[in-house]
């Protein structure tokens, strides 16, 4: 058997050539075509067998790792960023920004008159129910007036900072995170308990008035928010069916247990919803039987997030979130004043705040 150091030199000289065309090849094909003129010359003139081969091949694979080190800033065509094929423009104007602050009428004069009517409104009970001064009413409609004209000063210092024109995504989320509180209040209603108008009520009314006043809205609201509860019932029917003896047995529950909001509006059933899954449970389930409380879980579970929402459209109170809050901070600093266990004894202790 003959040894590479027995092949003749031509044989060696061949595959080294073989090496060297193959190298030439490769750099056609990459970004080191004008070298392969000169790795092609040094390929013909082999004559010191594989020792030139392999520099050759050192120096092809150096220059290939590093192209792109050695093109020059010139060579390198420099390319405005692209936006996306599939991003998203939002065009905004006068009209869209008013179509997506005033809701429901799209429109900034429109709204005012259906504010200006709620108000009228609120107030012509008021004045009937406790027979107001004409300082009274005074006082309750300068403060009713601050309150439309804070709104609508806040909506103005928004226009300012909205620029017409096409708004990719991440402007129009911008934009949206300050519209959204916007339509809350207005949704809440712009004279509820934290407006100048209710703020001056309470100041204003005599302690008589007051009493009046406050019987009367409670009346309506209870009303208003049994209305609420059966529309909620019925569509909840569609899913849970119940018998009458249940819908009207329920209806009371959460007449008994929950309070009306403060305000009322489009999402009214989604409060019916919150409220029935705070419950008290023994009572709720003992009401039905075990396929009907299954699926009345799946129900209340799709409307257990929804407090915030609720919150930020009026429907709940703040202090209720604020409650939790504060008692999530008790229940934690009466953790940290708890002594560990020791370790012979059961470390499962539950504290209540």
């Amino acid at each position: 058997m003959r040894t590479g150091a027995d092949e003749p030199l031509s044989g060696r000289i061949e595959i080294e050539c073989q090496h060297c065309d193959a190298l030439f090849r490769r750099a056609h094909r990459g970004s080191l075509h004008l070298f392969a003129p000169l790795i092609q010359a040094f390929s013909r003139q082999l004559v010191t067998g594989l020792t030139v081969t392999f520099v050759l091949l050192a120096i092809g694979l150096l220059l290939n790792q590093n192209s792109t080190a050695l093109a020059a800033p010139d060579d390198v065509e420099q390319k405005e960023p692209e936006a996306p094929a599939n991003a998203q423009f939002f065009q905004m104007d006068e009209a869209n920004f008013d179509a997506n602050v005033f809701q429901p009428s799209g429109n900034a004069q429109q709204a005012r008159v259906q504010l200006e009517t709620k108000f009228k409104l609120q107030f012509e009970e008021l004045n009937r129910v406790c027979e107001l001064t004409d300082s009274q009413r005074q006082k309750l409609k300068l403060a009713a007036s601050s309150d439309l004209k804070r709104f609508f000063d806040e909506v103005a210092v928004l226009r300012k900072k909205v620029s017409n024109g096409q708004l990719d995504q991440n402007a129009w989320n911008n934009i949206w995170q300050e519209i959204q509180p916007l339509r809350n209040k207005q949704a809440a209603g712009l004279f509820g308990e934290t407006s100048f108008f209710a703020k001056t009520v309470r100041k204003t009314l005599t302690e008589e008035q007051f009493a009046k006043y406050d019987s009367v809205t409670s009346d309506r609201r209870r009303f208003r928010y049994r209305a609420a509860i059966e529309v909620a019932l019925t569509s909840l029917e569609s899913s849970v069916p119940l018998n009458h003896s249940q819908h009207e047995t329920i209806v009371k529950l959460l007449m008994d247990e929950t309070q009306p909001p403060p305000t009322f509006g489009q999402y009214d059933q989604y409060l019916v919803m919150y409220q029935l899954g705070h419950l008290p449970e023994e009572k709720l389930k003992s009401l039905l039987d075990e396929q009907q409380w299954k699926l009345l879980q799946v129900q209340i579970n799709q409307n257990r997030g929804m407090e915030q929402f609720l919150i930020q459209n009026g429907l709940l109170p703040k202090e209720k979130g604020e409650v939790k809050i504060l008692k999530a901070k008790v229940r934690r600093l009466v953790m940290q004043a708890v002594p560990p266990a020791d370790a012979g004894e059961p470390a499962n202790r539950t504290v209540e705040p």
